[in-house]
């Protein structure tokens, strides 16, 4: 696995409140292009192509949607290791679970979206102040 280092662009912070109005207003449709916006910013992160949109779509597809519980869990699990390096905090990983069992995994995609954000800061700190 590669280790994430060296700066991620600024562009690539989202308005957190927006994709959630933006969510609910369009019913659900603009939580996929949220995730294709996470996926691109998070395979920057870990500098290798760890996550698809093509393979998402097609398991959660073939799967009834139990693919994509698993890839919210991923998603958490993966980018607590950015966070925390060292760390085995699992909370994240449990709530983005929960959060997509019950169909509010846009929720959740709101928190992941405030700690990239807050991640793209820590990288850039002069223009993140």
């Amino acid at each position: 696995m590669n280790t994430p280092t060296g700066s991620v662009p600024i562009e690539l912070k989202r308005n957190v409140a927006l994709d959630l109005v933006l969510t609910i207003l369009l019913c659900g449709l603009w939580n996929l292009v949220l995730q294709y916006e996470q996926i691109k910013t998070l395979n920057i992160i870990f500098k290798e192509e760890r996550y698809n949109i093509w393979k998402l779509s097609l398991f959660t597809i073939l799967t009834c949607g139990i693919y994509f519980i698993y890839f919210e869990y991923r998603k958490s699990v993966d980018f607590a290791v950015v966070m925390k390096p060292g760390h085995t905090d699992d909370s994240d990983a449990v709530i983005a679970v929960i959060l997509s069992i019950f169909g509010f995994n846009f929720i959740y995609d709101a928190i992941l979206q405030g700690k990239i954000n807050e991640y793209i800061d820590q990288q850039n700190p002069i223009i993140g102040s």
